[in-house]
Protein backbone atom coordinates (compact mmCIF):
# COMPACT_ATOMS: atom_id res chain seq x y z
CA UNK A 1 0.00 0.00 0.00
CA UNK A 2 1.29 3.53 -0.99
CA UNK A 3 0.90 6.47 1.24
CA UNK A 4 -1.22 9.09 1.06
CA UNK A 5 1.66 11.42 1.22
CA UNK A 6 3.18 9.82 -1.77
CA UNK A 7 0.11 10.06 -3.75
CA UNK A 8 -0.36 13.50 -2.66
CA UNK A 9 3.08 13.82 -4.23
CA UNK A 10 1.96 12.60 -7.84
CA UNK A 11 -0.90 15.01 -7.62
CA UNK A 12 1.82 18.12 -7.37
CA UNK A 13 3.51 16.26 -9.95
CA UNK A 14 1.08 15.70 -12.30
CA UNK A 15 -0.28 20.36 -11.92
CA UNK A 16 3.39 20.66 -12.62
CA UNK A 17 3.65 18.60 -15.49
CA UNK A 18 0.23 20.05 -16.89
CA UNK A 19 1.31 23.37 -16.02
CA UNK A 20 4.27 23.05 -18.41
CA UNK A 21 2.37 21.59 -20.79
CA UNK A 22 -0.09 24.45 -21.10
CA UNK A 23 2.50 26.94 -20.48
CA UNK A 24 4.48 25.34 -23.96
CA UNK A 25 1.21 25.08 -25.52
CA UNK A 26 0.49 28.54 -25.01
CA UNK A 27 3.59 29.73 -26.09
CA UNK A 28 3.10 27.53 -29.81
CA UNK A 29 -0.25 29.01 -30.14
CA UNK A 30 1.01 32.91 -29.82
CA UNK A 31 3.58 31.78 -32.54
CA UNK A 32 0.36 30.37 -34.33
CA UNK A 33 1.98 27.01 -34.35
CA UNK A 34 -1.78 25.21 -33.59
CA UNK A 35 -1.60 22.30 -34.11
CA UNK A 36 1.41 21.51 -31.76
CA UNK A 37 -0.20 24.31 -29.46
CA UNK A 38 -3.06 21.64 -29.98
CA UNK A 39 -1.24 18.60 -29.24
CA UNK A 40 -0.04 20.04 -26.05
CA UNK A 41 -3.06 21.31 -24.56
CA UNK A 42 -4.10 18.11 -24.53
CA UNK A 43 -1.45 16.42 -22.82
CA UNK A 44 -1.76 19.47 -20.45
CA UNK A 45 -5.69 18.05 -20.11
CA UNK A 46 -4.60 14.36 -19.46
CA UNK A 47 -2.32 15.59 -16.77
CA UNK A 48 -5.09 16.90 -14.97
CA UNK A 49 -6.93 13.65 -15.50
CA UNK A 50 -4.11 11.68 -13.73
CA UNK A 51 -4.04 14.19 -11.24
CA UNK A 52 -8.06 14.15 -10.11
CA UNK A 53 -7.65 10.04 -10.87
CA UNK A 54 -4.41 10.25 -7.70
CA UNK A 55 -7.02 12.43 -5.87
CA UNK A 56 -9.65 9.75 -5.68
CA UNK A 57 -7.19 6.86 -5.57
CA UNK A 58 -6.01 9.02 -2.44
CA UNK A 59 -9.45 10.06 -0.80
CA UNK A 60 -10.83 6.13 -1.30
CA UNK A 61 -11.13 3.98 2.12
CA UNK A 62 -8.50 1.94 1.15
CA UNK A 63 -4.95 2.74 -0.24
CA UNK A 64 -3.88 1.50 -3.72
CA UNK A 65 -0.87 -0.74 -4.39
CA UNK A 66 1.89 -0.15 -6.28
CA UNK A 67 1.08 -2.31 -8.69
CA UNK A 68 -2.63 -0.93 -8.95
CA UNK A 69 -0.70 2.72 -8.93
CA UNK A 70 1.23 1.79 -12.01
CA UNK A 71 -1.45 0.53 -14.46
CA UNK A 72 -2.07 3.71 -16.15
CA UNK A 73 -5.48 5.03 -17.41
CA UNK A 74 -5.96 4.96 -20.91
CA UNK A 75 -5.58 7.90 -22.66
CA UNK A 76 -9.57 8.40 -23.46
CA UNK A 77 -9.77 8.07 -20.00
CA UNK A 78 -7.32 10.63 -18.93
CA UNK A 79 -9.32 12.90 -21.17
CA UNK A 80 -12.40 12.27 -20.35
CA UNK A 81 -11.72 13.00 -16.24
CA UNK A 82 -10.25 16.25 -17.14
CA UNK A 83 -12.62 17.62 -20.14
CA UNK A 84 -15.69 16.34 -18.10
CA UNK A 85 -15.21 18.83 -15.86
CA UNK A 86 -14.46 21.42 -18.34
CA UNK A 87 -17.71 20.49 -19.87
CA UNK A 88 -19.78 20.96 -17.04
CA UNK A 89 -18.31 23.53 -15.39
CA UNK A 90 -16.90 23.77 -11.98
CA UNK A 91 -19.19 25.46 -9.72
CA UNK A 92 -18.07 28.98 -8.54
CA UNK A 93 -17.03 27.67 -4.82
CA UNK A 94 -13.55 25.24 -5.39
CA UNK A 95 -14.17 23.76 -2.48
CA UNK A 96 -12.64 20.33 -2.34
CA UNK A 97 -16.19 19.14 -1.42
CA UNK A 98 -17.38 20.67 -4.39
CA UNK A 99 -15.30 19.58 -6.68
CA UNK A 100 -15.67 15.25 -5.78
CA UNK A 101 -19.22 16.12 -5.74
CA UNK A 102 -19.12 16.98 -9.63
CA UNK A 103 -16.12 14.14 -10.31
CA UNK A 104 -18.71 11.56 -8.96
CA UNK A 105 -21.37 13.09 -11.51
CA UNK A 106 -19.20 12.65 -13.96
CA UNK A 107 -18.78 9.10 -13.49
CA UNK A 108 -22.24 8.78 -15.23
CA UNK A 109 -20.93 10.17 -18.50
CA UNK A 110 -18.29 6.99 -18.14
CA UNK A 111 -17.34 6.46 -21.99
CA UNK A 112 -18.15 8.92 -23.54
CA UNK A 113 -15.04 10.88 -24.43
CA UNK A 114 -15.55 14.91 -24.68
CA UNK A 115 -14.79 14.03 -28.37
CA UNK A 116 -14.39 17.28 -29.70
CA UNK A 117 -11.02 17.67 -27.85
CA UNK A 118 -9.74 13.90 -28.67
CA UNK A 119 -11.19 14.71 -32.44
CA UNK A 120 -9.57 17.96 -32.77
CA UNK A 121 -6.29 16.62 -31.25
CA UNK A 122 -6.26 13.97 -33.74
CA UNK A 123 -6.84 16.46 -36.68
CA UNK A 124 -3.45 18.41 -35.71
CA UNK A 125 -1.46 14.99 -35.55
CA UNK A 126 -2.25 13.18 -38.61
CA UNK A 127 -3.39 13.67 -42.35
CA UNK A 128 -6.91 11.73 -43.03
CA UNK A 129 -8.42 11.73 -45.77
CA UNK A 130 -12.19 13.33 -44.92
CA UNK A 131 -15.32 11.54 -44.15
CA UNK A 132 -16.53 11.47 -48.05
CA UNK A 133 -12.40 10.97 -49.56
CA UNK A 134 -12.96 14.11 -51.40
CA UNK A 135 -10.05 16.05 -49.54
CA UNK A 136 -7.58 15.77 -46.55
CA UNK A 137 -7.46 16.89 -43.11
CA UNK A 138 -3.83 17.94 -42.31
CA UNK A 139 -2.50 19.15 -39.27
CA UNK A 140 -1.77 22.35 -41.07
CA UNK A 141 -5.44 23.14 -41.50
CA UNK A 142 -5.51 23.47 -37.62
CA UNK A 143 -6.17 27.46 -37.11
CA UNK A 144 -6.39 29.56 -33.59
CA UNK A 145 -10.20 29.44 -33.25
CA UNK A 146 -10.04 25.17 -33.69
CA UNK A 147 -7.43 25.32 -30.26
CA UNK A 148 -8.55 28.86 -28.68
CA UNK A 149 -11.60 26.95 -26.62
CA UNK A 150 -9.76 24.09 -25.87
CA UNK A 151 -6.32 25.96 -24.27
CA UNK A 152 -9.02 28.57 -22.35
CA UNK A 153 -10.39 25.59 -21.19
CA UNK A 154 -7.56 23.57 -20.25
CA UNK A 155 -6.47 26.77 -19.04
CA UNK A 156 -9.48 27.58 -16.46
CA UNK A 157 -9.50 23.83 -15.26
CA UNK A 158 -6.27 23.84 -14.53
CA UNK A 159 -6.85 27.12 -12.25
CA UNK A 160 -9.86 25.53 -10.30
CA UNK A 161 -8.53 22.59 -9.66
CA UNK A 162 -4.84 24.36 -8.45
CA UNK A 163 -7.30 26.13 -6.43
CA UNK A 164 -9.23 23.16 -4.95
CA UNK A 165 -5.95 21.45 -4.51
CA UNK A 166 -4.42 23.79 -2.36
CA UNK A 167 -7.08 23.73 0.35
CA UNK A 168 -5.95 19.94 1.09
CA UNK A 169 -3.04 20.23 3.85
CA UNK A 170 -1.47 17.09 2.70
CA UNK A 171 -1.13 18.53 -1.00
CA UNK A 172 0.00 22.01 0.09
CA UNK A 173 2.92 20.62 1.92
CA UNK A 174 3.97 18.69 -0.75
CA UNK A 175 3.39 22.33 -3.17
CA UNK A 176 5.59 23.73 -0.54
CA UNK A 177 8.26 20.78 0.10
CA UNK A 178 8.86 20.78 -3.44
CA UNK A 179 8.78 24.72 -3.92
CA UNK A 180 6.78 24.83 -6.68
CA UNK A 181 3.87 27.47 -5.49
CA UNK A 182 5.18 30.32 -7.81
CA UNK A 183 5.91 27.65 -10.46
CA UNK A 184 1.88 26.45 -10.19
CA UNK A 185 0.85 29.85 -9.18
CA UNK A 186 1.65 31.77 -12.46
CA UNK A 187 -0.84 32.20 -14.60
CA UNK A 188 -0.06 34.83 -17.20
CA UNK A 189 1.29 31.65 -19.15
CA UNK A 190 -1.90 29.31 -18.86
CA UNK A 191 -4.58 31.26 -21.10
CA UNK A 192 -4.32 31.99 -24.77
Amino acid sequence: MVATSYLAEGIVRFLEAAHQSLSDAILLYRHKKYASSCILGVIAAEHIGQAIGLRHLRLSPSLPECAELKRRPKHEERLRRALTIIEHQLPQSTSLDDIDALLRAAETYKGRTPRRFHELRTRAQYVEPSDDCSSWSTPTSIGPQDVYHLLLNVGNNYRNLLLGLLQDSEVEAEVVRLDLRQTLEATSDIWP
